[in-house]
């Protein structure tokens, strides 16, 4: 129960442009946590959202998902890098 509400003040806070609760969210839907199913093409747009406002680790785990190919990303390790 716990879980669930996390996720969905996650959510609150992720559609009012939070990069962090952007990125946490993302990493509820690629580990299925909070009721949330797994879902790597929404974990991709949020890291991307939370990326563009510079945060490091959604950078970082942007990059991951175009090297690996991940969230519907294709391979790009220019866009990676």
């Amino acid at each position: 129960q716990d879980d669930r509400e996390a996720a969905r003040l996650l959510g609150l806070a992720a559609d009012q442009g939070l990069a962090k609760a952007q990125h946490n969210l993302a990493v509820c839907y690629v580990e299925c946590r909070g009721g949330l199913p797994q879902d790597d093409r929404e974990a991709a747009r949020l890291l991307g959202l939370a990326a563009d406002q510079g945060l490091a680790k959604a950078q970082h785990n942007l990059a991951v998902c175009y090297v690996e190919c991940r969230g519907g990303l294709p391979q790009d390790d220019r866009e990676a890098a």
